[in-house]
Protein backbone atom coordinates (compact mmCIF):
# COMPACT_ATOMS: atom_id res chain seq x y z
CA UNK A 1 0.00 0.00 0.00
CA UNK A 2 1.25 3.03 -0.84
CA UNK A 3 2.07 6.11 1.52
CA UNK A 4 -0.92 8.08 -0.53
CA UNK A 5 -3.07 4.86 0.69
CA UNK A 6 -1.84 5.18 4.16
CA UNK A 7 -2.66 9.00 4.43
CA UNK A 8 -5.90 8.52 2.74
CA UNK A 9 -6.88 5.85 5.23
CA UNK A 10 -5.72 7.90 8.34
CA UNK A 11 -8.00 10.96 6.85
CA UNK A 12 -10.92 8.45 6.87
CA UNK A 13 -10.62 7.46 10.28
CA UNK A 14 -14.02 7.98 12.10
CA UNK A 15 -12.31 9.05 15.35
CA UNK A 16 -9.79 11.83 15.80
CA UNK A 17 -5.62 10.86 14.90
CA UNK A 18 -3.20 13.19 15.02
CA UNK A 19 0.81 14.02 15.20
CA UNK A 20 2.80 16.62 17.83
CA UNK A 21 5.57 17.43 19.49
CA UNK A 22 6.40 16.47 22.80
CA UNK A 23 5.78 20.18 23.40
CA UNK A 24 2.29 19.95 22.12
CA UNK A 25 2.80 21.52 18.74
CA UNK A 26 0.20 19.55 16.62
CA UNK A 27 2.06 18.65 13.45
CA UNK A 28 -0.77 16.47 11.42
CA UNK A 29 -4.04 16.39 12.58
CA UNK A 30 -7.35 13.70 10.40
CA UNK A 31 -10.66 15.80 9.34
CA UNK A 32 -12.22 13.72 12.19
CA UNK A 33 -10.06 15.79 14.92
CA UNK A 34 -11.12 19.12 13.27
CA UNK A 35 -15.05 18.13 13.64
CA UNK A 36 -14.31 17.12 17.11
CA UNK A 37 -13.32 20.35 17.91
CA UNK A 38 -15.73 22.56 15.68
CA UNK A 39 -13.13 23.72 12.70
CA UNK A 40 -14.03 23.30 8.97
CA UNK A 41 -10.63 23.04 7.91
CA UNK A 42 -6.71 22.66 8.79
CA UNK A 43 -6.12 26.91 7.96
CA UNK A 44 -9.24 27.86 10.13
CA UNK A 45 -7.72 25.62 13.28
CA UNK A 46 -4.19 26.81 12.59
CA UNK A 47 -5.45 30.28 12.54
CA UNK A 48 -6.89 30.13 15.79
CA UNK A 49 -5.04 31.35 18.86
CA UNK A 50 -6.22 28.05 21.16
CA UNK A 51 -4.33 25.07 20.52
CA UNK A 52 -4.90 21.63 20.92
CA UNK A 53 -2.58 20.27 23.26
CA UNK A 54 -2.42 23.27 25.19
CA UNK A 55 -5.73 24.87 26.03
CA UNK A 56 -8.01 21.25 25.32
CA UNK A 57 -8.37 19.69 28.70
CA UNK A 58 -10.80 21.29 31.26
CA UNK A 59 -8.27 20.60 34.34
CA UNK A 60 -4.88 21.53 33.12
CA UNK A 61 -2.56 19.01 35.18
CA UNK A 62 -4.40 16.15 32.89
CA UNK A 63 -1.95 17.61 30.21
CA UNK A 64 0.92 16.89 32.62
CA UNK A 65 -0.07 13.55 33.68
CA UNK A 66 -0.83 12.68 29.82
CA UNK A 67 3.12 13.65 28.81
CA UNK A 68 4.58 12.02 32.31
CA UNK A 69 2.86 8.47 31.48
CA UNK A 70 4.25 8.54 28.24
CA UNK A 71 7.38 9.40 28.92
CA UNK A 72 7.80 7.14 31.20
CA UNK A 73 6.22 4.06 29.82
CA UNK A 74 6.35 5.07 25.86
CA UNK A 75 2.60 4.60 24.95
CA UNK A 76 -1.09 5.11 27.05
CA UNK A 77 -4.67 3.97 26.37
CA UNK A 78 -7.69 4.68 27.73
CA UNK A 79 -7.05 7.98 28.98
CA UNK A 80 -10.36 9.54 29.69
CA UNK A 81 -10.27 13.14 30.32
CA UNK A 82 -13.37 16.23 30.15
CA UNK A 83 -11.94 18.26 27.18
CA UNK A 84 -12.93 21.89 25.38
CA UNK A 85 -13.76 21.85 21.68
CA UNK A 86 -11.34 24.75 21.10
CA UNK A 87 -14.45 26.66 18.80
CA UNK A 88 -16.89 26.39 20.55
CA UNK A 89 -15.83 25.93 24.28
CA UNK A 90 -18.09 23.72 24.55
CA UNK A 91 -17.49 20.52 27.17
CA UNK A 92 -17.11 17.03 26.37
CA UNK A 93 -15.42 13.65 27.14
CA UNK A 94 -13.10 12.16 25.88
CA UNK A 95 -10.93 8.90 25.37
CA UNK A 96 -7.38 9.04 24.21
CA UNK A 97 -4.68 6.42 22.89
CA UNK A 98 -1.08 7.24 22.08
CA UNK A 99 2.50 6.31 22.25
CA UNK A 100 5.76 8.25 22.31
CA UNK A 101 8.31 8.02 18.93
CA UNK A 102 12.05 8.17 19.88
CA UNK A 103 15.04 8.25 17.75
CA UNK A 104 18.10 6.18 17.51
CA UNK A 105 19.28 8.00 20.72
CA UNK A 106 16.21 7.73 22.60
CA UNK A 107 15.12 11.02 22.73
CA UNK A 108 11.55 11.83 22.28
CA UNK A 109 11.04 12.76 18.52
CA UNK A 110 6.47 13.02 18.56
CA UNK A 111 3.46 11.96 19.81
CA UNK A 112 1.12 9.84 17.72
CA UNK A 113 -2.46 9.12 18.95
CA UNK A 114 -6.62 9.29 18.54
CA UNK A 115 -8.98 10.72 20.44
CA UNK A 116 -12.53 9.76 20.64
CA UNK A 117 -15.58 11.35 21.81
CA UNK A 118 -17.21 9.60 24.78
CA UNK A 119 -19.80 12.10 25.69
CA UNK A 120 -22.67 10.04 24.83
CA UNK A 121 -21.16 6.79 25.93
CA UNK A 122 -20.28 8.15 29.29
CA UNK A 123 -24.17 10.08 29.79
CA UNK A 124 -25.40 6.98 28.95
CA UNK A 125 -23.77 5.30 31.76
CA UNK A 126 -24.68 7.92 34.26
CA UNK A 127 -28.16 8.09 32.98
CA UNK A 128 -28.78 4.10 33.35
CA UNK A 129 -26.96 4.38 37.06
CA UNK A 130 -29.50 7.51 38.09
CA UNK A 131 -33.01 6.04 36.75
CA UNK A 132 -33.95 2.42 37.02
CA UNK A 133 -37.00 3.12 34.76
CA UNK A 134 -34.95 4.30 31.53
CA UNK A 135 -32.71 1.25 32.06
CA UNK A 136 -36.19 -0.55 31.66
CA UNK A 137 -37.23 1.15 28.70
CA UNK A 138 -34.21 1.63 26.99
CA UNK A 139 -32.97 -2.39 27.86
CA UNK A 140 -34.29 -4.12 24.62
CA UNK A 141 -33.45 -1.40 22.53
CA UNK A 142 -29.69 -0.68 23.66
CA UNK A 143 -27.25 -2.73 20.90
CA UNK A 144 -24.91 -3.54 24.10
CA UNK A 145 -24.95 -6.20 26.07
CA UNK A 146 -27.05 -4.90 29.50
CA UNK A 147 -27.73 -7.08 32.87
CA UNK A 148 -28.36 -6.37 35.97
CA UNK A 149 -27.87 -8.36 38.88
CA UNK A 150 -28.33 -8.05 42.42
CA UNK A 151 -26.35 -8.13 45.61
CA UNK A 152 -25.91 -12.32 46.17
CA UNK A 153 -25.59 -12.26 42.38
CA UNK A 154 -29.24 -13.21 40.70
CA UNK A 155 -29.98 -11.94 37.80
CA UNK A 156 -32.65 -9.56 37.66
CA UNK A 157 -33.10 -8.53 34.14
CA UNK A 158 -30.64 -8.17 31.09
CA UNK A 159 -31.81 -7.37 26.86
CA UNK A 160 -31.66 -9.88 24.38
CA UNK A 161 -28.26 -9.10 23.07
CA UNK A 162 -26.59 -10.11 26.72
CA UNK A 163 -28.91 -13.52 26.54
CA UNK A 164 -27.79 -14.27 23.14
CA UNK A 165 -24.63 -14.58 23.69
CA UNK A 166 -25.85 -17.28 26.36
CA UNK A 167 -27.99 -19.25 24.08
CA UNK A 168 -30.71 -18.09 25.98
CA UNK A 169 -33.92 -15.73 26.37
CA UNK A 170 -33.76 -12.89 28.82
CA UNK A 171 -36.56 -14.44 31.11
CA UNK A 172 -34.05 -17.86 30.83
CA UNK A 173 -31.64 -15.82 32.31
CA UNK A 174 -33.63 -13.82 35.19
CA UNK A 175 -33.67 -15.65 38.42
CA UNK A 176 -29.96 -17.45 37.58
CA UNK A 177 -26.40 -17.14 38.92
CA UNK A 178 -23.34 -16.72 36.63
CA UNK A 179 -21.80 -20.58 37.60
CA UNK A 180 -25.47 -21.97 35.61
CA UNK A 181 -23.66 -20.65 32.56
CA UNK A 182 -20.09 -19.95 32.64
CA UNK A 183 -17.22 -22.59 33.63
CA UNK A 184 -16.39 -22.62 37.26
CA UNK A 185 -12.94 -21.82 36.99
CA UNK A 186 -14.15 -18.60 35.07
CA UNK A 187 -16.88 -17.52 37.46
CA UNK A 188 -14.50 -15.92 39.96
CA UNK A 189 -12.99 -14.01 37.55
CA UNK A 190 -16.53 -12.40 37.02
CA UNK A 191 -17.61 -12.48 40.60
CA UNK A 192 -14.20 -10.12 41.60
CA UNK A 193 -15.17 -7.48 39.48
CA UNK A 194 -18.76 -6.94 40.53
CA UNK A 195 -17.28 -6.89 44.57
CA UNK A 196 -15.14 -4.67 43.28
CA UNK A 197 -17.30 -2.06 41.68
CA UNK A 198 -19.91 -2.57 45.00
CA UNK A 199 -17.28 -2.34 47.52
CA UNK A 200 -15.75 0.65 45.99
CA UNK A 201 -19.49 2.62 45.08
CA UNK A 202 -17.96 3.08 41.88
CA UNK A 203 -18.18 2.08 38.16
CA UNK A 204 -15.51 -0.29 37.04
CA UNK A 205 -14.10 -0.69 33.47
CA UNK A 206 -12.42 -3.66 31.69
CA UNK A 207 -11.80 -4.65 28.46
CA UNK A 208 -12.21 -8.33 27.35
CA UNK A 209 -13.82 -10.85 26.45
CA UNK A 210 -17.51 -11.57 27.38
CA UNK A 211 -17.77 -15.45 28.78
CA UNK A 212 -20.59 -17.47 27.89
CA UNK A 213 -21.08 -20.27 25.58
CA UNK A 214 -21.95 -17.97 22.55
CA UNK A 215 -19.88 -15.20 22.89
CA UNK A 216 -17.01 -15.60 20.03
CA UNK A 217 -13.96 -16.29 21.68
CA UNK A 218 -11.33 -13.35 21.63
CA UNK A 219 -13.41 -10.60 20.75
CA UNK A 220 -13.06 -8.07 22.79
CA UNK A 221 -15.52 -5.56 24.58
CA UNK A 222 -15.52 -2.55 26.72
CA UNK A 223 -17.56 -4.21 29.98
CA UNK A 224 -18.54 -1.29 32.73
CA UNK A 225 -19.77 -2.71 35.79
CA UNK A 226 -21.53 0.12 37.94
CA UNK A 227 -23.14 0.10 41.30
CA UNK A 228 -27.25 0.28 41.42
CA UNK A 229 -28.80 2.37 44.13
CA UNK A 230 -32.61 2.95 45.62
CA UNK A 231 -34.00 6.55 46.05
CA UNK A 232 -31.84 6.30 49.42
CA UNK A 233 -28.54 6.11 47.70
CA UNK A 234 -28.34 2.61 49.12
CA UNK A 235 -25.73 0.11 47.12
CA UNK A 236 -28.40 -2.73 45.76
CA UNK A 237 -26.96 -4.67 43.13
CA UNK A 238 -24.33 -4.11 39.78
CA UNK A 239 -25.43 -2.82 36.20
CA UNK A 240 -23.69 -4.78 33.47
CA UNK A 241 -23.21 -2.71 30.31
CA UNK A 242 -20.80 -4.62 27.74
CA UNK A 243 -19.72 -2.81 24.15
CA UNK A 244 -18.27 -4.53 21.68
CA UNK A 245 -15.03 -2.53 20.52
CA UNK A 246 -13.22 -5.08 18.40
CA UNK A 247 -13.83 -2.65 15.99
CA UNK A 248 -12.90 0.23 17.09
CA UNK A 249 -9.55 -1.88 18.45
CA UNK A 250 -9.35 -2.28 14.96
CA UNK A 251 -9.77 1.31 13.79
CA UNK A 252 -6.92 2.26 16.02
CA UNK A 253 -4.32 -0.36 14.88
CA UNK A 254 -4.27 1.42 11.68
CA UNK A 255 -2.06 3.73 13.02
CA UNK A 256 0.70 1.42 13.63
CA UNK A 257 0.54 -1.87 11.35
CA UNK A 258 1.71 -2.65 8.32
CA UNK A 259 -0.01 -2.85 5.04
CA UNK A 260 -0.86 -6.45 5.25
CA UNK A 261 -2.73 -5.20 8.70
CA UNK A 262 -4.17 -2.45 6.78
CA UNK A 263 -6.02 -4.66 4.28
CA UNK A 264 -6.96 -6.94 7.02
CA UNK A 265 -8.54 -4.08 9.06
CA UNK A 266 -10.23 -2.87 6.14
CA UNK A 267 -11.88 -5.93 5.26
CA UNK A 268 -13.22 -6.12 9.13
CA UNK A 269 -14.98 -2.77 8.68
CA UNK A 270 -18.89 -3.40 9.04
CA UNK A 271 -19.43 -0.72 6.76
CA UNK A 272 -19.68 -0.38 3.06
CA UNK A 273 -16.55 0.90 0.68
CA UNK A 274 -16.32 1.94 -2.40
CA UNK A 275 -14.42 3.67 -5.15
CA UNK A 276 -16.39 5.70 -7.97
CA UNK A 277 -15.39 8.08 -10.63
CA UNK A 278 -16.00 12.02 -10.33
CA UNK A 279 -19.41 11.58 -12.33
CA UNK A 280 -20.66 9.11 -10.02
CA UNK A 281 -19.85 5.47 -11.60
CA UNK A 282 -18.76 2.48 -9.22
CA UNK A 283 -15.17 1.73 -10.11
CA UNK A 284 -14.79 -1.13 -7.13
CA UNK A 285 -16.95 -2.13 -3.95
CA UNK A 286 -16.26 -3.60 -0.95
CA UNK A 287 -18.15 -4.81 2.20
CA UNK A 288 -17.37 -6.95 5.22
CA UNK A 289 -20.98 -8.85 4.81
CA UNK A 290 -22.67 -8.72 1.26
CA UNK A 291 -25.97 -9.36 2.03
CA UNK A 292 -25.25 -5.66 3.88
CA UNK A 293 -24.91 -4.10 0.21
CA UNK A 294 -27.31 -1.19 -0.46
CA UNK A 295 -27.76 -2.34 -3.76
CA UNK A 296 -27.72 -5.44 -5.88
CA UNK A 297 -23.77 -6.59 -6.37
CA UNK A 298 -24.75 -7.38 -10.04
CA UNK A 299 -25.33 -3.52 -10.32
CA UNK A 300 -22.51 -2.23 -8.94
CA UNK A 301 -19.52 -2.26 -11.03
CA UNK A 302 -19.35 0.68 -13.74
CA UNK A 303 -22.82 1.71 -13.35
CA UNK A 304 -24.08 4.81 -12.15
CA UNK A 305 -25.82 5.59 -8.83
CA UNK A 306 -28.97 6.78 -10.89
CA UNK A 307 -29.12 3.10 -11.78
CA UNK A 308 -28.10 1.45 -8.33
CA UNK A 309 -30.09 4.10 -5.67
CA UNK A 310 -33.77 5.16 -5.77
CA UNK A 311 -34.18 8.80 -7.02
CA UNK A 312 -33.89 10.66 -3.26
CA UNK A 313 -30.87 8.34 -2.70
CA UNK A 314 -29.15 9.17 -5.53
CA UNK A 315 -29.55 12.27 -5.44
CA UNK A 316 -27.82 12.94 -1.71
CA UNK A 317 -25.01 11.05 -2.71
CA UNK A 318 -24.47 12.82 -5.61
CA UNK A 319 -24.60 15.88 -3.97
CA UNK A 320 -21.83 14.58 -1.97
CA UNK A 321 -19.16 14.17 -4.50
CA UNK A 322 -20.08 17.41 -6.12
CA UNK A 323 -18.90 18.53 -2.33
CA UNK A 324 -16.15 16.49 -2.11
CA UNK A 325 -14.70 17.12 -5.41
CA UNK A 326 -15.63 21.32 -4.51
CA UNK A 327 -13.60 20.75 -0.74
CA UNK A 328 -12.05 17.32 -1.23
CA UNK A 329 -14.11 16.07 1.78
CA UNK A 330 -17.84 15.55 2.37
CA UNK A 331 -18.84 14.06 5.57
CA UNK A 332 -22.67 13.80 7.69
CA UNK A 333 -25.10 13.73 4.61
CA UNK A 334 -27.66 10.65 5.50
CA UNK A 335 -30.11 8.60 3.37
CA UNK A 336 -32.66 5.77 3.78
CA UNK A 337 -33.44 3.02 1.65
CA UNK A 338 -36.91 1.29 1.84
CA UNK A 339 -35.61 -2.68 1.22
CA UNK A 340 -37.71 -6.00 1.86
CA UNK A 341 -36.16 -6.09 5.32
CA UNK A 342 -37.17 -2.81 6.31
CA UNK A 343 -36.87 0.75 6.39
CA UNK A 344 -32.80 1.89 6.71
CA UNK A 345 -30.52 4.27 7.40
CA UNK A 346 -27.45 5.59 5.97
CA UNK A 347 -24.24 8.04 6.98
CA UNK A 348 -22.16 8.77 3.60
CA UNK A 349 -18.90 10.32 3.81
CA UNK A 350 -16.35 11.03 0.58
CA UNK A 351 -13.51 12.16 0.00
CA UNK A 352 -11.21 12.70 -2.74
CA UNK A 353 -8.75 9.88 -3.45
CA UNK A 354 -4.99 11.79 -4.19
CA UNK A 355 -3.89 11.09 -7.28
CA UNK A 356 -1.19 11.95 -10.01
CA UNK A 357 -1.39 14.98 -12.14
CA UNK A 358 -3.57 14.28 -14.61
CA UNK A 359 -4.96 11.16 -13.81
CA UNK A 360 -8.99 10.48 -13.67
CA UNK A 361 -10.00 11.70 -10.17
CA UNK A 362 -11.32 9.26 -8.12
CA UNK A 363 -13.43 9.20 -4.99
CA UNK A 364 -13.62 6.92 -2.04
CA UNK A 365 -16.91 6.82 0.06
CA UNK A 366 -17.48 4.81 2.84
CA UNK A 367 -21.82 4.04 3.94
CA UNK A 368 -22.39 3.35 7.27
CA UNK A 369 -25.65 1.72 8.34
CA UNK A 370 -27.30 3.48 11.55
CA UNK A 371 -30.48 2.10 11.56
CA UNK A 372 -29.91 1.05 14.99
CA UNK A 373 -28.83 4.22 16.36
CA UNK A 374 -31.41 6.34 14.52
CA UNK A 375 -33.82 4.19 16.27
CA UNK A 376 -32.31 4.00 19.81
CA UNK A 377 -31.77 7.85 19.30
CA UNK A 378 -35.66 8.43 18.43
CA UNK A 379 -36.42 6.19 21.79
CA UNK A 380 -34.46 8.07 23.65
CA UNK A 381 -35.90 11.38 22.32
CA UNK A 382 -39.54 9.67 23.08
CA UNK A 383 -38.65 9.22 26.28
CA UNK A 384 -37.24 12.69 27.53
CA UNK A 385 -40.25 14.24 26.66
CA UNK A 386 -43.06 11.80 27.25
CA UNK A 387 -44.43 9.99 29.85
CA UNK A 388 -43.53 6.44 30.21
CA UNK A 389 -47.12 5.16 31.99
CA UNK A 390 -49.54 7.44 29.73
CA UNK A 391 -47.29 8.09 26.73
CA UNK A 392 -48.74 11.82 27.23
CA UNK A 393 -46.03 15.04 26.85
CA UNK A 394 -44.24 15.11 30.68
CA UNK A 395 -43.66 18.48 32.41
CA UNK A 396 -40.42 19.32 30.05
CA UNK A 397 -42.70 19.35 26.78
CA UNK A 398 -45.12 20.77 27.81
CA UNK A 399 -43.18 23.89 29.26
CA UNK A 400 -42.28 24.11 25.65
CA UNK A 401 -45.41 23.93 24.34
CA UNK A 402 -46.92 26.26 26.83
CA UNK A 403 -44.28 28.85 25.96
CA UNK A 404 -44.92 28.30 22.13
CA UNK A 405 -48.35 28.76 22.89
CA UNK A 406 -47.66 32.35 24.97
CA UNK A 407 -45.91 33.25 22.01
CA UNK A 408 -48.70 32.49 19.26
CA UNK A 409 -50.88 34.49 21.66
CA UNK A 410 -48.70 37.41 21.60
CA UNK A 411 -48.57 36.92 18.19
CA UNK A 412 -51.91 36.98 16.91
CA UNK A 413 -53.76 38.58 20.26
CA UNK A 414 -55.61 35.52 21.37
CA UNK A 415 -56.05 33.88 24.80
CA UNK A 416 -55.65 30.61 25.72
CA UNK A 417 -56.09 28.93 29.31
CA UNK A 418 -54.58 25.88 31.12
CA UNK A 419 -56.24 23.71 33.24
CA UNK A 420 -54.54 21.62 35.87
CA UNK A 421 -56.65 18.63 37.27
CA UNK A 422 -55.77 16.46 39.72
CA UNK A 423 -57.45 13.22 40.76
CA UNK A 424 -60.14 13.46 44.06
CA UNK A 425 -58.94 10.68 46.54
CA UNK A 426 -56.43 8.85 44.28
CA UNK A 427 -54.40 8.07 46.97
CA UNK A 428 -57.20 6.23 48.77
CA UNK A 429 -57.96 4.22 45.51
CA UNK A 430 -54.15 3.07 44.77
CA UNK A 431 -53.95 2.47 48.52
CA UNK A 432 -56.83 0.22 48.60
CA UNK A 433 -56.66 -1.38 45.44
CA UNK A 434 -52.56 -1.43 44.67
CA UNK A 435 -50.77 0.21 42.13
CA UNK A 436 -51.43 -1.75 39.10
CA UNK A 437 -55.03 -0.61 39.65
CA UNK A 438 -53.90 2.75 40.22
CA UNK A 439 -51.65 2.82 36.68
CA UNK A 440 -54.71 1.40 34.78
CA UNK A 441 -57.06 4.16 36.17
CA UNK A 442 -54.10 6.88 35.78
CA UNK A 443 -54.07 5.08 31.59
CA UNK A 444 -57.49 5.72 30.97
CA UNK A 445 -57.85 9.07 32.25
CA UNK A 446 -55.05 10.38 29.92
CA UNK A 447 -56.99 8.48 27.48
CA UNK A 448 -60.46 10.36 28.08
CA UNK A 449 -58.47 13.69 28.54
CA UNK A 450 -57.07 13.82 25.10
CA UNK A 451 -60.60 12.51 23.64
CA UNK A 452 -61.95 15.83 25.68
CA UNK A 453 -59.83 18.06 23.82
CA UNK A 454 -59.11 19.25 20.33
CA UNK A 455 -56.49 18.10 18.20
CA UNK A 456 -53.84 21.41 18.51
CA UNK A 457 -54.52 20.96 22.62
CA UNK A 458 -52.02 19.40 24.94
CA UNK A 459 -53.02 16.88 27.53
CA UNK A 460 -49.90 16.37 29.31
CA UNK A 461 -48.83 14.21 32.92
CA UNK A 462 -47.15 16.19 35.03
CA UNK A 463 -46.50 13.21 37.47
CA UNK A 464 -48.28 11.37 40.20
CA UNK A 465 -52.09 11.81 39.83
CA UNK A 466 -51.71 15.45 38.54
CA UNK A 467 -52.26 16.31 34.39
CA UNK A 468 -52.31 19.70 32.55
CA UNK A 469 -54.67 20.35 29.28
CA UNK A 470 -52.89 23.19 27.51
CA UNK A 471 -55.70 25.00 24.85
CA UNK A 472 -54.86 27.68 22.59
CA UNK A 473 -56.71 30.15 19.94
CA UNK A 474 -59.98 30.52 22.35
CA UNK A 475 -61.08 33.97 21.61
CA UNK A 476 -59.77 37.40 21.15
CA UNK A 477 -62.04 38.74 23.59
CA UNK A 478 -61.44 37.57 27.59
CA UNK A 479 -64.88 36.77 28.41
CA UNK A 480 -65.93 34.33 25.75
CA UNK A 481 -62.15 33.26 25.82
CA UNK A 482 -63.58 32.12 29.45
CA UNK A 483 -66.12 30.79 28.32
CA UNK A 484 -64.53 28.53 26.40
CA UNK A 485 -62.25 27.24 28.67
CA UNK A 486 -65.41 26.44 31.46
CA UNK A 487 -66.80 24.27 28.63
CA UNK A 488 -63.73 22.02 28.37
CA UNK A 489 -63.15 22.27 32.12
CA UNK A 490 -67.30 20.63 32.49
CA UNK A 491 -66.33 18.75 29.30
CA UNK A 492 -63.47 16.69 31.06
CA UNK A 493 -65.96 16.98 34.62
CA UNK A 494 -68.18 14.89 33.25
CA UNK A 495 -65.66 12.56 31.24
CA UNK A 496 -63.73 11.83 34.48
CA UNK A 497 -66.81 11.51 36.47
CA UNK A 498 -67.91 8.76 34.46
CA UNK A 499 -67.41 5.32 36.17
CA UNK A 500 -64.04 2.89 35.57
CA UNK A 501 -63.82 -0.80 35.23
CA UNK A 502 -60.36 -1.94 36.47
CA UNK A 503 -60.41 -5.46 36.73
CA UNK A 504 -62.96 -7.17 38.60
CA UNK A 505 -64.11 -4.01 40.24
CA UNK A 506 -66.15 -0.92 39.47
CA UNK A 507 -64.59 2.61 40.25
CA UNK A 508 -65.78 6.09 40.63
CA UNK A 509 -63.32 8.58 41.18
CA UNK A 510 -63.90 12.53 40.25
CA UNK A 511 -61.80 15.89 39.37
CA UNK A 512 -60.77 18.91 40.83
CA UNK A 513 -59.86 21.38 38.34
CA UNK A 514 -58.11 24.95 38.50
CA UNK A 515 -57.81 27.32 35.59
CA UNK A 516 -56.32 30.01 34.22
CA UNK A 517 -56.55 32.32 31.07
CA UNK A 518 -53.14 33.99 29.43
CA UNK A 519 -52.68 36.79 27.12
CA UNK A 520 -48.98 37.25 25.35
CA UNK A 521 -46.25 36.78 27.49
CA UNK A 522 -47.58 38.76 30.36
CA UNK A 523 -46.20 36.39 32.97
CA UNK A 524 -43.92 33.30 32.16
CA UNK A 525 -44.95 29.45 31.59
CA UNK A 526 -43.86 28.80 35.45
CA UNK A 527 -46.40 31.41 36.63
CA UNK A 528 -49.33 30.59 34.90
CA UNK A 529 -48.92 27.00 35.26
CA UNK A 530 -48.18 28.11 39.45
CA UNK A 531 -51.78 29.71 39.24
CA UNK A 532 -53.38 26.76 37.60
CA UNK A 533 -52.02 24.83 40.38
CA UNK A 534 -53.27 27.99 42.87
CA UNK A 535 -57.09 27.41 41.24
CA UNK A 536 -57.20 23.66 41.47
CA UNK A 537 -56.46 24.30 45.21
CA UNK A 538 -59.05 26.43 45.82
CA UNK A 539 -61.35 23.79 43.81
CA UNK A 540 -60.47 21.23 46.50
CA UNK A 541 -61.61 23.91 49.43
CA UNK A 542 -64.74 24.23 47.88
CA UNK A 543 -65.43 20.47 47.99
CA UNK A 544 -63.87 18.80 44.66
CA UNK A 545 -65.45 17.79 41.59
CA UNK A 546 -65.66 21.44 40.47
CA UNK A 547 -63.92 23.96 38.64
CA UNK A 548 -61.92 27.29 39.50
CA UNK A 549 -60.67 30.04 37.59
CA UNK A 550 -57.86 31.69 38.94
CA UNK A 551 -58.25 35.17 40.80
CA UNK A 552 -61.89 34.40 40.83
CA UNK A 553 -62.41 33.31 44.87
Amino acid sequence: MSLQDVSTLFDLLPIGAYRSSPEGKILRLNAALLRLNGYASEAECFSDDKEIARDSYVVPERRAEFRAILEAQGQISDFVSEMYRLRTSERMWVREHAHLVRDAQGQSLYYEGTIEDITEERNTVIALQKSGELLHNLLQTIPDRVWLKDLDGVYLSCNEAFASGLGAKPEAVIGTRDIDWVDPSEVAHILNNDRLALQTGSPVVTEEPMLGPHYPPGKLYEIIKTPMRDEDARITGVVGVARDIHQRKMTEALLYSTQAELEATLKALPDMVLECSAEGYYRSVHSHDPSDLVMPVALQIGHHIDEVLPKDAAHTCLEAIHEALTTGQSFGKTYTLSLPAGRRWYELSVVRKPTAPGAEIRLIAIARNITKRKAAEEAILHLAFHDSLTNLPNRRLLSDRLQTAMTASQRNKMLGALLFVDLDHFKELNDTFGHDIGDQLLAEVAQRLQNSVRGIDTVARLGGDEFVVLVQDLSAVRAEARDHAATVGRKILASLGQGYTLGDHRHQLTPSIGATLFEGQAHTPAEVLRQADQAMYSAKTKGRNTLCFYGEG
